[in-house]
Formats: structure tokens, C-alpha cells, sequence
């Protein structure tokens, strides 16, 4: 059995301008990455990944995720595999790409 859930996906400062990382149930896999309102203020937006678990599963992993801005240099001598996962659109014009960063 399986269900999607969703995640915030929040920058991590400690881990530079362009990382998070996310808690996710073991063997998660990421089907969306997406901005959505908050439902307390409208005005709101945040990043979410939403994806498909086992409910009740209680073995959990930090899933580590980069985001990196249309231009910007990334991956140069890092010690990541960086997986694809989506782009995002935000509303001041500026273009996301979100990927799954996998130790080497």
C-alpha cells in the first residue's frame, strides 16, 4: 500500500544558499516539487515536495535536495550525483530547478 504525502522544502543555511534537506520515510520516492499557498495566508507560497511512501513505515532518511537558480554553476567537483527532479516558476520571475542530491 502506498499514499503521497508533502514536505516544505526549506533552505538549509548551515549547508549553503542552494541545499535542504527533507526527512522522508526510506525508499520515498519524490514525484513533484512544487510552490502552494499557505492555507493560513493566501499570500503565502512555499516549496513542497510531495512523495510516494509506505504509510507507517518507521525507518526514515534525510533526503538531501539542491535548487538552483536558470544560470547559475553547480555540480563542479562536488561529491553529488544530482538526480533531476522539477522546475518551478515563482511569482517575481525568477525560474527554480530542484534536484535530489546522492553521494558519490
Amino acid at each position: 500500500m502506498k499514499t503521497i504525502y508533502k514536505y516544505p522544502l526549506d533552505i538549509n543555511k548551515d549547508l549553503g544558499d542552494t541545499f535542504c534537506t527533507v526527512e522522508l520515510p526510506k525508499g520515498a520516492i519524490v514525484r513533484k516539487v512544487a510552490y502552494q499557498a499557505s492555507r493560513k495566508n493566501m499570500h503565502t507560497k512555499g516549496m513542497y515536495v510531495w512523495a510516494e511512501i509506505t504509510p507507517n513505515k518507521k525507518e526514515t532518511e534525510n533526503v538531501l535536495f539542491m535548487v538552483v537558480g536558470t544560470g547559475h554553476v553547480f555540480g563542479s567537483g562536488d561529491a553529488y550525483e544530482h538526480k533531476y527532479i522539477d522546475t518551478l516558476f515563482d511569482d517575481y520571475g525568477y525560474v527554480w530547478h530542484v534536484y535530489q542530491s546522492i553521494k558519490k
